[in-house]
């Protein structure tokens, strides 16, 4: 929630390096190495505009506007974080609270557009998780095979057979979203309707924290070798 009065937040640097999960700051130079820790993760953070053309997957037509999300960040000794916002960026991001958040990193790894628009749908279901039923971290969705083509953009005279389009427009894409390991899985079957393909069931599973546990795995093993070096 930044400040109405001059586009500024601020933090304590320990919730930062926890919200960035940089827990193996040393405290001895705790600041510097915050500092340039959440500088590189900063960097990274810009704020896009007029993409209209990007959610449509218009390639011909692309065309977007991008700015810095900040324009300063001052850590200081007391081991407070200011932060002020890019006036301009920050009116594009209090726009885009009716869009689904997505990780450009993540969405960077999908080559495909049809890989791009299921991964994006999913997120945007991943509200169930826990509820109704579902277990955490897993939800599910379906949809029919028209909705299929219309979510995604196929024509009614591409994939004309059903077997066609769930080869090319789901098991394709779903693979492609597995294969990036991107934080979700997803596990794809087909509704039938007697022997007809009337949609698909998409079940998805939130993997990003086994993604950090498995990074988090050689660091431990690190940190208990060292701790037996130190006891020989």
């Amino acid at each position: 929630s930044p400040k109405k009065d001059d586009c500024s937040v601020d933090f304590s640097t320990a919730d930062f390096a926890a919200a960035f999960h940089k827990t193996n700051v040393s405290s001895k130079q705790y600041n510097q190495q915050m500092f340039h820790a959440v500088m590189l993760e900063l960097a990274k953070v810009i704020c896009y505009e007029n993409l209209e053309s990007f959610y449509k997957n218009d390639v011909q037509h692309y065309s977007g506007t991008a700015y810095p999300l900040f324009y300063k960040a001052v850590v200081d000794t007391s081991k407070n974080i200011h932060f002020e916002f890019n006036p301009r960026a920050l009116e594009n991001i209090q726009e885009l609270k009716p869009y689904e958040i997505i990780e450009f990193e993540n969405a960077a790894k999908l080559r495909g557009r049809h890989a791009f628009n299921i991964y994006k749908y999913a997120l945007s279901q991943q509200g169930y998780a826990g509820r109704g039923g579902n277990r955490q971290k897993e939800w599910w969705f379906e949809v029919s095979v028209e909705y299929l083509r219309a979510f995604l953009g196929v024509e009614d005279t591409k994939y004309r057979e059903t077997n066609d389009l769930k080869i090319w427009c789901v098991e394709k894409p779903v693979a492609e979203i597995n294969e990036a390991s991107i934080g979700i899985r997803i596990e794809v079957e087909p509704v039938r309707d007697g022997k007809a393909i009337a949609g698909f069931r998409f079940g998805c599973t939130d993997t990003s924290a086994r993604k950090a546990d498995a990074a988090e795995a050689p660091r431990a093993a690190r940190k208990k070798a060292e701790a037996g070096d130190d006891w020989r």
